[in-house]
């Protein structure tokens, strides 16, 4: 995965190709965090074209 720019993030949407868009909220990263050692996340989510992922502070 890759952080975009504003820029790229708006040619993205504005190309005619079909896209796959994530939206993740807090609760489904804290989830994701969990269950990391036992199922391949990234595998989840090499689906999509684009995911949206809020910024959050993760705590240890």
């Amino acid at each position: 995965m890759e952080l975009i720019q504003i820029e790229k993030f708006i040619e993205i949407l504005n190309s005619d190709a079909p896209k796959k868009i994530g939206i993740l909220d807090n609760n489904t990263v804290s989830f994701l965090i969990n269950i990391n050692k036992d199922i391949c996340v990234e595998k989840i989510l090499m689906n999509y074209d684009l995911l949206l992922i809020p910024h959050i502070k993760l705590v240890s």
